[in-house]
């Protein structure tokens, strides 16, 4: 049994100015740290299972510039708003050891739900003022993954592991923003 915090798909990327993208994105940062919870059994001599719990508690950042104007939308901070940005997910794994020195291993996590209600969305003026400002509600898949493993005692103090792993990205897809009404003349404008 064992507990652990790891930080798998966090992400930033700020673009410069002249990017000629920066009506897509200009900045995107994604903070996803997974508390882990897990435990593992010898079913048999040779073949061991193991299973995990992950929660995450995420935070999404977005800035892109619109004709002149930048956007950004912002999910609450890190663990102030219920339900914004949680998740949850699982993995299992099997360790096979058909001989003393040769270890076979697999292990699948599940992909992870985020969603993220009362977002922030802000519209800000090429002079920085805030012209509109709405709640905005999207949703991200963290992809899955699948694990194998090889490793080989070649003699008592050195140990060689291969590892190969498949990280399910096509679960990704689109980033989806739903807005709520938009209210005008925040800003200056």
């Amino acid at each position: 049994m064992g507990t652990g915090l790891t930080v798998p798909y966090g992400l930033a990327v700020q673009w410069p100015d002249d990017f000629a993208g920066k009506q897509i994105v200009c900045f995107v940062e994604l903070k996803a740290p997974h508390v882990a919870f897990g435990a593992g059994f010898n079913v048999i001599e040779g073949l061991s299972l193991g299973a995990t719990g992950y929660f995450t508690f995420s935070q999404l950042e977005l800035e892109r510039d619109l004709v002149g104007n930048s956007a950004t939308i912002e999910s609450h901070p890190l663990f102030q708003n219920d339900g914004d940005g949680l998740g949850s997910t699982g993995s299992f794994g099997v360790q096979y050891q058909p001989i003393e020195s040769l270890h076979l291993g697999v292990s699948y996590k599940i992909k992870t739900d985020l969603s993220y209600d009362d977002g922030r969305f802000i519209l800000h003026n090429k002079d920085g003022d805030k012209t509109v400002e709405s709640l905005t509600t999207t949703k991200i898949t963290l992809p899955g993954q699948l694990d194998l493993a090889v490793g080989y005692n070649i003699s008592k103090n050195i140990y060689l592991e291969l590892d190969a792993t498949y990280t399910q990205w096509s679960s990704l897809g689109e980033l989806a923003l739903l807005f709520s009404e938009l209210s005008e003349g925040c800003g200056d404008g």
